[in-house]
């Protein structure tokens, strides 16, 4: 698991749970206290976490999600390790550019939809009545995932599969291909893309970390209003959170979260342990101390390849010795040892 799957993609169940979660939280009306590592008791923890996600702001979010030296060294990794993979060829560039420069320039929304609708109206008039039915499929693949899923407990599992069923079913009453829903979305899409400010594919490719967290709070506001304009109101669900400590022996607890979610009820079940006086996510901090081993593992491996490589390419020298002592020493004579195929690092 990389630094960069660790961060930005978890697995599909612990995505969905910790989206359900990030839904229940207020936004505080007073100005924020610094950010601290942990809780200091479980549900404050919890509540903290998912404030900072409906809040977008992922620095915070990993400063509070991981004990401070944790933090630190996720920080460090990412600058070291997290770098979008460079394998766009030229064609991609440009067609990156190109999509760029069509969404930020001057009157885009205007011109885009006017490009656009004519292919959504033929695709709507052919689709439309597919699309429903196209989504009700992805309900039995997420249920498979959920059952065979390692990183949920029994208990979860049941919250994840009510949860997809509510989800789903609000999916497929929707008409994604209505006019005026789309051109909403294509406003939304715009802005962000303005927000943004990037014109080149490269800019992507070298975000820093702290360019990275604003990159992925300027998306995730970017989704909370298109979800809005297809009635999914996040503001809707934080309201009715009801979050509650289920147990707590002094150093495990499990805090549980009931909300209405589209008009049903779901569930959210969080483990939290406790180290040194504060409370935090105990799947997130495995997950990180998984991810910092396989990180220290490549780091070694790349080491290893990096030297096998340079031993591959140095000339071995042989010099010729007198076998007599009193004879004239011939000229060295260098001889470079070719690198063997099994010494290229591959």
């Amino acid at each position: 698991m990389s630094l960069s799957n660790f961060i930005s993609t978890r697995s599909t169940l612990v995505l969905l749970t910790n989206l359900l979660g990030l839904l229940l939280v207020t936004s505080c009306s007073h100005p924020p206290a610094p950010i601290q590592p942990g809780g200091p008791t479980p549900q404050a923890a919890v509540q903290e976490s998912w404030r900072l996600l409906a809040a977008g702001d992922f620095d915070n979010l990993w400063k509070h999600a991981l004990p401070t030296q944790d933090y630190l060294a996720m920080r460090t990794s990412w600058q070291a390790e997290h770098v979008i993979p460079q394998h766009l060829d030229t064609a991609d560039r440009n067609a990156f550019a190109k999509a760029i420069k069509a969404l930020t320039a001057k009157g885009a929304k205007s011109q885009l939809w006017t490009k656009f609708k004519p292919q959504l109206l033929a695709f709507r008039n052919k689709y439309r009545t597919r699309i429903p039915l196209m989504i009700g499929m992805a309900e039995p693949v997420l249920d498979t995932i959920i059952k065979r899923s390692t990183d949920l407990n029994s208990a979860q599992k049941k919250q994840a599969r009510t949860a997809v069923k509510i989800l789903v079913a609000w999916a497929t009453r929707q008409d994604w291909s209505n006019p005026v829903q789309v051109q909403q979305t294509l406003n939304v899409v715009v802005d962000t893309a303005r927000t943004l400010n990037m014109q080149t594919a490269e800019q992507l490719e070298n975000l820093s970390y702290v360019q990275s967290m604003h990159v992925y709070s300027v998306l995730w506001d970017g989704l909370q209003r298109v979800l809005h304009i297809y009635g999914f109101s996040i503001d809707r669900v934080l309201g009715s959170a009801q979050i509650k400590v289920l147990s707590n022996d002094g150093n495990v607890a499990v805090v549980q979260t009931r909300f209405d979610l589209l008009g049903q009820t779901a569930v959210v079940d969080s483990t939290l342990i406790r180290q040194n006086k504060r409370w935090f996510d105990q799947q997130t901090l495995n997950r990180w101390q998984q991810t910092r081993t396989q990180l220290a593992r490549a780091a070694s491996v790349a080491r290893a390849a990096s030297v096998a490589r340079a031993a591959s390419v140095a000339p071995a020298t042989l010099s010729l010795t007198p076998a007599h002592p009193g004879t004239p020493t011939p000229p060295t004579t260098a001889r470079t040892v070719p690198a063997s195929n099994g010494a290229t690092g591959h």
